[in-house]
């Protein structure tokens, strides 16, 4: 329908009326609509078809001839054929209702009904309430279970504990048990189910047995908790590259490799977050990464690490040897107390102001007359940018950095902070430059 040639494969599924010479492709099925089969000012005869289709060939199909259209979407993920009665019955219905409420003279309607060989056949799920619970954690009876299922308007049989559904025949994704375990765990609701750790039980007879620790996991903890005392912070850049030893199939066409190292994915980060120290407020950046590399001789965890002076990269071996690492301490013992805090996802703003001030005034001062003023929305210190000093003044220059945690701000709402700040500038007697 929109002029495109598309030229055919024997895989490729149409509708067709059988007409010479190649058999009168009306449309590619499940796809898209031809020209021959195109409604216009001089249609007189339409014949509705509702069809179902095999999502992976309309998927390959669509894929293809590169046409996608709102019936690939559905029909690729898979519709019950069951649907095909309840459509045309919809879709007649509508056009007599608003095409002819009452039949004009001549307009006639003839019923074709093709009826497909292999119905969808009845499907049955049958699961017990012990089931359910193992697997949710939880502590549901018998009797709510069945109340669920009443909800869901599933024909059912039961005994005792056990049930046995008819599984709609809309209803494709069910399929077994465990599928149960979602239905009924979604209706009683997920928050509804304790979070308890299931008990371990320890091999019989074995007093004071331990489990055996995973040294590199303590490596890794033991190299984090070094670096983050140093002031570090970590980062995770991509493990796929343009260049290396090791290729992956079915790849972006620029990243067709795995890393060899994590240094140049750490150059990269180091050079995008420094544009952003000012506005971030931070006089130094120091950043880390523990990964994976990989090369021709295998894989291998490095720690890599930078400030603006080099980047160092080790094995986590290396780097460990001199780090004190008791083996003996359980894996809870290994929490780390950071003081991280979550950055807003909200774009921020800047705003710079310049102060005449009496030569001799501390600009302290006028950084507490800023800070005082900025609201919660200041995110960050003031942070001096320029002064210089003439005819018996000091001019200071500032930067600050206003952010939401929960929305995008305006202008409108940081200009008034600024209208505020100047003001109170102007109480002091100093003069906004």
């Amino acid at each position: 329908l929109d002029g495109k040639e598309i030229k055919l494969l024997p895989a490729d599924m149409v509708i067709a009326d059988g007409s010479p010479p190649a058999g009168g492709a009306l449309a590619i099925a499940g796809v898209k609509g031809g020209k021959d089969a195109e409604v216009d000012e001089n249609t007189k005869n339409i014949l509705i078809e509702v069809a179902n289709f095999d999502p992976a060939s309309v998927r390959k199909t669509a894929r293809r001839v590169n046409i996608f259209t709102d019936a690939v979407k559905r029909f690729e993920n898979d519709l019950s054929p069951e649907l095909c009665d309840f459509a045309m019955k919809e879709i007649t219905g509508l056009l007599v209702e608003v095409a002819c409420p009452e039949r004009p003279e001549g307009v006639e309607w003839e019923e074709v009904v093709d009826i497909y060989p292999n119905k969808q056949q009845e499907r049955k799920i049958s699961f017990d309430a012990k089931f359910i619970n193992q697997k949710l954690g939880s502590d549901i009876s018998s009797d709510e279970m069945e109340n669920i299922l009443k909800s869901y308007v599933y024909a059912y049989t039961r005994k005792g504990d056990s049930f046995e559904i008819v599984v709609p025949a809309l209803r494709l994704d069910l399929v077994n048990d465990f599928d149960m375990v979602e239905e009924i765990g979604r209706v009683y609701g997920y928050d509804k189910v304790k979070p308890i750790i299931p008990q371990i039980n320890l091999p019989a007879g074995e007093a004071g047995f331990q489990p055996k620790q995973n040294e590199t996991f303590l490596k890794i903890v033991a190299a984090r908790k070094k670096l983050l005392i140093d002031g570090y912070s970590e980062v995770m850049t991509y493990t796929f590259r343009d260049n290396g030893e090791v290729a992956v199939l079915q790849s972006a066409s620029d990243k067709k490799f795995l890393r060899t190292n994590l240094s140049d994915g750490l150059k990269e980060s180091f050079e995008l977050n420094k544009k952003n120290m000012p506005l971030l407020g931070l006089e130094d950046l120091k950043i880390f990464e523990i990964g994976t590399v990989f090369s021709n001789k295998g894989e291998q965890i490095n720690v890599a690490y930078s400030d603006k002076k080099n980047i160092i990269e080790v094995s986590l071996d290396e780097f460990c040897k001199d780090i004190s690492l008791d083996l003996s301490l359980e894996p809870g013992n290994y929490n780390l107390e950071t003081n991280f805090k979550m950055w807003s996802l909200f774009p921020f703003i800047s705003r710079d102001i310049a102060v005449w001030m009496p030569e001799g005034e501390l600009p302290e001062v006028l950084i507490k007359l800023i800070k005082d003023n900025g609201t919660e929305l200041m995110v960050n210190e003031p942070k001096l940018f320029d002064k210089f000093s003439k005819e018996n003044r000091t001019s200071y220059g500032f930067r600050m950095v206003f952010q939401s945690m929960d929305r995008t701000l305006t202008d409108e709402e940081v200009n008034k902070i600024m209208d505020k700040i100047s003001s109170e500038i102007a109480n002091k007697d100093w003069q906004v430059r």
